[in-house]
């Protein structure tokens, strides 16, 4: 419909969006994984964001996909460093202020940030299954104006919707 789309792929334990919306031409020097690890070090620059984004070809009759993967070039070329980066990305970040930045604070700076390069008429993430710190952080943190919540039809599902929505 000739709109631009970015698709997060916040499920770094269990990533899939990357590998299904981008091709190995297309996939971006760096992922989500590789932004928050460094938003810790340091403030985001123009040319680490423009290496975040990769288009996808799912877009063929206008318009635009963009996405952000878990994992980019660097992390796919080094598996090795994978689990590590997670648990850093995962890590406390502590501004220079003092002010413990939460992985919501790290996530939303990430997309603000690609959102002022890039105008975007949608944003959609796909956050872990389950609970976990990044669910609630993409599903009631980030400002949406619509969410969807997608789940199986069983017990498990709702148990977890219930602790989510009373959080």
């Amino acid at each position: 419909q000739g709109l631009r789309v970015l698709v997060v792929d916040l499920d770094m334990e269990a990533p899939g969006l990357g590998a299904m919306l981008l091709d190995e031409s297309t996939v971006p020097k760096f992922g989500i994984i590789d932004a928050l690890v460094e938003s810790s070090l340091s403030k985001l620059d123009d040319t680490f964001l423009a290496d975040l984004v990769g288009p996808s070809a799912l877009a063929k009759r206008g318009g635009r996909i963009e996405v952000i993967p878990a994992f980019g070039m660097m992390s796919l070329a080094n598996p090795g460093e994978v689990l590590s980066k997670l648990a850093r990305a995962y890590a406390e970040n502590i501004s220079e202020d003092g002010v413990n930045k939460t992985i919501l604070d790290q996530v939303r700076t990430v997309i603000d940030s690609v959102s002022k390069i890039n105008r975007y008429d949608a944003i959609l993430v796909d956050a872990r299954a389950g609970l976990h710190e990044t669910t609630p952080a993409a599903i009631l943190g980030l400002g949406a104006e619509e969410v969807f919540l997608f789940g199986m039809n069983e017990p498990q599902t709702f148990q977890g919707y219930r602790a989510l929505f009373a959080h």
